[in-house]
């Protein structure tokens, strides 16, 4: 997680008791969870969000912020591993919606350009399957930090 300049990487295992409160109970069964000696739930790091968000509210709200992250979280899934990479980025207290928008826009598409290649460039437009402009974008967007 980049935060005000640096790199500052969220802790592995966290507290439970949030997720649980801000996510839910079905959320709360993908988690993977451990007991401390004194009973207090924690699990591993499930998304990047919460803990950057929390961070953030800790330093004191109000400013503009803006975090990238990149790494491994855990859920238990139906299928697939219960580690996987996940990227992506948070911006906070933007007072332009539409300039954050463009922001992160240009992030996926430098991140797009990175990952497949020169071909993909910022300039390029998402393939769109179905009739006049409606239907689904192909391809996947995985994002890696530039």
């Amino acid at each position: 997680m980049r935060h005000r300049g640096g790199v500052t990487p969220p802790l592995l295992l966290l507290s439970a008791d949030s997720y649980f409160d801000l996510a839910g109970e079905e959320f709360g069964r993908r988690l993977l969870l451990t007991t401390n000696a004194t009973g207090a739930e924690h699990c591993l790091r499930p998304d990047f969000t919460l803990p950057i968000v929390e961070a953030y509210i800790a330093d004191g709200v109000g400013k503009p912020a803006a975090f990238s992250y990149l790494g491994p979280i855990f859920r238990q899934r139906e299928t697939g591993a219960a580690e996987f990479d996940q990227a992506g980025i948070e911006l906070l207290v933007k007072p332009d919606g539409e300039v954050a928008l463009d922001q992160a826009l240009t992030f996926a598409r430098c991140a797009f350009h990175l990952w497949r290649g020169p071909q993909y460039a910022p300039g390029w437009r998402w393939p769109v399957r179905g009739a006049a402009g409606t239907g689904r974008h192909a391809g996947r967007l995985a994002a890696a930090h530039p």
